[in-house]
This record gives C-alpha cells, sequence and structure tokens, in this order.
C-alpha cells in the first residue's frame, strides 16, 4: 500500500468517525445505558466546543449539519439560520467553491485548501478547508463533511509580511541585518548595486570588510558601545567597494530585540550620499575663490539658503540703501520687494515659485520688482542659480540689475509701435473707404450729366438721369458730413444741448419717417416700449439722440432684406434703454467688438455689398457716450442683431 492509500485510507477512517460522532450526538436518548450518556454528553461538549467549524453537506450541497462555531464565523444569531441552506451562500466565489466539488469527486479528498468565504454582513474571510467527499454504495457523491478553519489573520499577517518584505527588497536604501557578533545575515539588492558584493558573498561576512581605512578606530568602538546599549546609533561611513570605488554611507544602525527585550540582531539602513559629499567639497574648495569675486562685482550679489538670504555684497547694501547686511540677512527674498509685484500676483508665493523653478531647472532669469529701504519701487533683471539643491539644503546665487532705465525706453517704444500701427491702420482703412465711397457717386454724377447732354433725350431719360444724379448726391454729402461729425468728435469740438425731450413723441416720428421705406421693402415695423398711455420725458439732447436712432434704424433697413425691424425703449430704474432689433444678416462674433470701430463694416472682410463709409456706428457710439450712455450689440450671423444703448433719464 503506498503512502497515499495510506493517508486515504486514514481519511476515511476519520470521516466514519466523525459520522458515527454526529450520529451519537444527535440523539436524544441513549440505549446503552448511564456510561452511553456521559460518552455523548463528552462528545457533545467537545462538538459545541470546538474552535474550527464541523459541517456537513447533502448531495445537493445543502448544509445539514454544522458546529456552533459556524454561528461565530458567519455573524449568525443561530444555526437555523444556517441549517438547511445552500452553501454558495456563504462563499464569496461560486465558481471557486464549483471547482473545490469537481477536485472532492475527483481526489476523494481536499485538505488545507484556502477560500474565501463571506459573513452575513458581506464581510470577507479565508478559511482553510479539509474535505471529505461520502459516496452511496452505487459510488455516486451523497455529500461532503469537512471542517473549516478560520485563517483571515493568518492571510492578512502574510499580506503584511509580503509588503514588508517587499518593500525592503524595492529599497533605494543598503539595508543590512546582522547577528549580535556583526556578522552579516541579511542584505537586499541594493548593497549589492553599491558595494558589488553579492548576498552570499556578504553572509557571515563583518560589514568593516568595506571600510575604507579613512575613519579612526574610536569612531567605530563608539558606534558599537551604542548599539551594544540597545541605542540607535546614526553617523556616517566611508566606505570601498568590491572593485575599490570609494563611497560614503549615511548610516543609522538599531538593536533588534526579542519579547524579553534581549538584543538578537542589528539593523542597518544606510543612504549613499557620494554626490553630497562632492558637492560639498566642490563648495567648499570654490569658496575663497567666489568669496573675493562676490564682495569685488558692481552688481549686488545675494545667497539664499533654504528660502532665506543668508549672505550678500556691498552693492547690493549700497543700492537698496540699507545700513549694513544684517539688515537683509536671514529674511526672505520678499523682504526687498514690494507685496504685489506688477502683474498682481503676491510677491511671496511668485518668489517660492521663481526659486523652485530655478532649483529644478539649475537657472532661471526673469524680471522682478524690488523695493529700496525708502520704499522706492524699481525694476530689476534677477538671474537665479542653482548651488546646491539637497533635501536639507537648498542654496541659490542671486545676481540681479536695475532695469529701470531700460523698462522706460521699452514702453515708449510699444506706445510709440501701437501708435504708428494703429495710425497705418486707421490711414488704410479711410483711404479704402474714402476712395470707394467718394469716387462712386462721383461715376455717378459725372456718368449721368454727361448723358444728358445727349440730344434726343424723352422727359422720362431725363428724369431718371437727374434722380441718380441726386441719389449720388445726396450719397457724397452724407459721407462728407459724416466725416465732418466724426472729426468734431475727435477734436472735441461737438457739444451737447440738454432739453426736455419727449422720447415716445421722438420715437413716433421716426416711426412714421421710416414707415414708407420699410413697407417698400417689404418689411414688418413695428415701435414698442414697457408705458403705455403716457408720455416718457428725460433731460437730453434732442437732435443727438434723433441722430442716433435715425442712425441705428437705417443700418437695420439697410442690413434686413427680409423679416422685420422692432425699435423702442424700456424705462428702467436710472435709464432708458432704446433698442432697434432686425432680422438681418447679423455680425459674427468675432466682429462684434470691432464693429463700433471707425471704418468698420460687417462684410468689409467679403465683399462691398453694402455702401457706406463705415462712420455711422462710430459717430453713433461716441454721440452715446457723450449724452452719457453705454451701446451694445446682440448678434447671431445670418438670424439678425439688436443694437442697445442707454440714455441716463
Amino acid at each position: 500500500m503506498t503512502g497515499t492509500d495510506k493517508t486515504r485510507e486514514q481519511l476515511l477512517k476519520e470521516n466514519e468517525q466523525l459520522k458515527e460522532t454526529i450520529i451519537a450526538l444527535e440523539k436524544t436518548v441513549s440505549d446503552s445505558g448511564h456510561y452511553s450518556i456521559l460518552q455523548e454528553e463528552n462528545l457533545r461538549s467537545i462538538f459545541d466546543n470546538m474552535g474550527d467549524v464541523y459541517y456537513q453537506l447533502d448531495k445537493n450541497g445543502i448544509i445539514i449539519s454544522a458546529s456552533p462555531a459556524a454561528v461565530s464565523l458567519y455573524k449568525y444569531d443561530s444555526l437555523d439560520d444556517i441549517i438547511g441552506r445552500h452553501v454558495s451562500d456563504f462563499v464569496y466565489d461560486p465558481d471557486k467553491n464549483e471547482k473545490l466539488i469537481e477536485e472532492l469527486y475527483r481526489k476523494k479528498f481536499i485538505r488545507n485548501y484556502p477560500i474565501v468565504h463571506k459573513r452575513k454582513d458581506g464581510e470577507q474571510i479565508t478559511v482553510e478547508a479539509n474535505s471529505t467527499a461520502l459516496f452511496d454504495d452505487k459510488g455516486e457523491l451523497a455529500g461532503v463533511v469537512g471542517v473549516l478553519h478560520d485563517i483571515t489573520d493568518r492571510k492578512q499577517a502574510e499580506r503584511e509580511l509580503k509588503k514588508l518584505t517587499t518593500a525592503v527588497e524595492q529599497s533605494a536604501n543598503t539595508i543590512v541585518i546582522t547577528d549580535i557578533d556583526g556578522n552579516i545575515e541579511y542584505t537586499n539588492p541594493k548593497f549589492t548595486d553599491l558595494t558589488g558584493y553579492t548576498a552570499s558573498e556578504a553572509l557571515g561576512q563583518n560589514p568593516r570588510v568595506l571600510n575604507a581605512g579613512t575613519q579612526p578606530e574610536e569612531y567605530y568602538e563608539e558606534m558599537w558601545k551604542t548599539i551594544s546599549q540597545g541605542k540607535i546609533w546614526k553617523g556616517e561611513f566611508h566606505n570601498k567597494s568590491k572593485e575599490g570605488r570609494l563611497f560614503w554611507e549615511n548610516v543609522t544602525i538599531s538593536p533588534i530585540k526579542d519579547e524579553k527585550g534581549c538584543i538578537i540582531n542589528y539593523l542597518a539602513v544606510k543612504e549613499d550620499i557620494t554626490e553630497k559629499k562632492a558637492a560639498e567639497q566642490a563648495l567648499k574648495l570654490s569658496e575663497d575663490r567666489f568669496r573675493g569675486l562676490f564682495e569685488k562685482s558692481g552688481d549686488p550679489i545675494l545667497i539664499i539658503e533654504n528660502g532665506k538670504f543668508t549672505d550678500c555684497n556691498q552693492a547690493t547694501i549700497d543700492i537698496l540703501g540699507y545700513g549694513s547686511k544684517e539688515d537683509i540677512i536671514n529674511s526672505h527674498p520678499v523682504k526687498i520687494s514690494p507685496e504685489i509685484q506688477s502683474d498682481g500676483r503676491s510677491s511671496i508665493p511668485k518668489a517660492d515659485e521663481l526659486m523652485k523653478i530655478a532649483l529644478e531647472k539649475g537657472t532661471h532669469r526673469f524680471e522682478w520688482e524690488h523695493k529700496k529701504s525708502d520704499g522706492v519701487i524699481f525694476p530689476v533683471e534677477v538671474l537665479l542659480t542653482a548651488i546646491l539643491n539637497d533635501s536639507n539644503k537648498k542654496i541659490l546665487h542671486v545676481v540681479w540689475r536695475d532695469i529701470t532705465v531700460r523698462k522706460k525706453a521699452e514702453l515708449n517704444l510699444v506706445a510709440a509701435l501701437e501708435m504708428a500701427k494703429e495710425s497705418d491702420q486707421l490711414k488704410s482703412a479711410f483711404l479704402a473707404n474714402m476712395s470707394h465711397e467718394i469716387r462712386t457717386p462721383m461715376n455717378g454724377i459725372l456718368g449721368f450729366s454727361e448723358l444728358l447732354k445727349e440730344p434726343g433725350l424723352s422727359g422720362d431719360e431725363k428724369n431718371n438721369y437727374i434722380s441718380v444724379i441726386e441719389q449720388s448726391g445726396n450719397r457724397m454729402l452724407n459721407t462728407i458730413n459724416d466725416l465732418i461729425e466724426m472729426s468734431k468728435l475727435e477734436a472735441g469740438q461737438m457739444y451737447v444741448s440738454i432739453t426736455e425731450v419727449n422720447v415716445r413723441k421722438q420715437l413716433e416720428y421716426i416711426y412714421n419717417f421710416f414707415k414708407p421705406e420699410v413697407d417698400k421693402n417689404g418689411l414688418q415695423f413695428s415701435l414698442s416700449t414697457n408705458t403705455s398711455g403716457s408720455d416718457i420725458s428725460i433731460k437730453t439732447d434732442k437732435e443727438k439722440l434723433y441722430g442716433i436712432l435715425t442712425n441705428l434704424v437705417k443700418n437695420a433697413i439697410k442690413y434686413t432684406n427680409e423679416g422685420s425691424i422692432i425699435f423702442g425703449c424700456k424705462v428702467k430704474d436710472y435709464s432708458i434703454e432704446f433698442f432697434v432689433e432686425d432680422t438681418g444678416i447679423g455680425i459674427p462674433q468675432d466682429q462684434q467688438i470691432t464693429v463700433f470701430e471707425r471704418f468698420i463694416q460687417v462684410d468689409m472682410t467679403k465683399t462691398r455689398s453694402y455702401e457706406g463709409a463705415g462712420l455711422g456706428l462710430a459717430i453713433t457710439k461716441a454721440n452715446v457716450e457723450l449724452l452719457g450712455g453705454k451701446i451694445w450689440v446682440e448678434s447671431k450671423e445670418g438670424k439678425g442683431s439688436t443694437f442697445y444703448f442707454t440714455i441716463p433719464s
């Protein structure tokens, strides 16, 4: 008989014994006398107090028996809540449970099989199952009996141990564990990377195999004295790798103690600080040379360490007007800056941000504003250079230069360029528009005047030619009038004449004036106000108000081919809001800002479909502002526009 067969035979025998135990426990009256009753009570006591859960399933997976421990394991009120339910109600992953049943059917028993179950409240627990399949005389599965052991805490501990192991193995620092005599028992992969010794080569060695020989013996004696007393030691080691490369480490050694407080091991965590040491040495070597240049420089130079000034040269003191270095040292850089910079940002967070950039990039040049001791603010150009960017020490070299003269020159140049650009744009727009607006009607006047000289013209032909000449003349006159009015507005020669104005009569007059023209164009025309049956009066310039409304209505008629035009006003608390709404071509979103500028038409960038010098809305805006109001437009291209303007009431 093989070892496997013996195991199966033993498990089957144990299963039979378990079955007999359950049968005995389920008896309420024993036929065997006093001794059987005592035996039954003992068995019942053992069964009731089992820490593990005994269970029995029928062939369909229904729980037909379970020990009382199941109640506390699954957090139910009683066994009645468990007996009679399908085992899948307690399994977190039913598919895995099905695989367990299949494996049971194939192997007859399962030992130490971990599976995730769930409690009444849904909490997951991990149990270890030892189960045996029961078969009938025909070899068919009759049920399952087994024992469940709660290993949730053990699994959690295993996960925590795995995390700890992973952290140690992947640590960027060297980790070494020695026995109490200092012989190496464990090293992590970083140890091999740094020293060149593999874990097997280091095993049993004393860490002093790495000693570069530059530190005195007393140094190590002091370390051993500290850790052997159960205290933590911190210091630096100058070591040598297997290949002979020298390196520095920052080391922390901690004693590891057992439950009784006895030292059983030492844990050393070591950080490679070779680059830091090299930087410190380089800084020390260049310090004297730097000090000479530092003090003799005509430009202000300062040193910032961990966000504070630690040094400055005499030029800094002289230019800022302070008495000595002590007035600046140990202060934040904003000590010599205004609270708010010219861009509106607070100096403190902005300075911290710029220093961070310099530390990350190595250098950073920017413009800044400084403040002298007497409060005078002036612009400077600053160059920050990172000297050291360590976790504990961040050092910046600062050089700055007063650029007041340069900034003034830049501002003057920008202003001159803007003026020149604007002047050039206005000149181009003026010439383009005036060329068209003057030549077109002039060509009409000259051309049809020439036609009038033709002999044999009928009366109707003469009248038509004269009508064209009159229209062209009116168009030219309107252009000239617009130019004259715009010139007066820009020269400040336009004056306001304030009188009592009946707004309702003004609106009705404009309505009656334009009604025939609108009807002729096939458009709907209406007047709307938010008051009825009463006059609306304000004190303003009657002629300018008339001109504003007339211009807006004329524009609406010009740019509306079909639909309607509505104009009117709304009385508000401190003003009257006028509006002219149309269903015309509309204004593109990107042109709504510039529509009130001189020489601009909506379709100017596309075609010259509409006549006009592009001065109308500019004049309208200027007149609205002269009357103390404001004007704006809301429009959708292809849908129409609504022009609004307010006049103080």
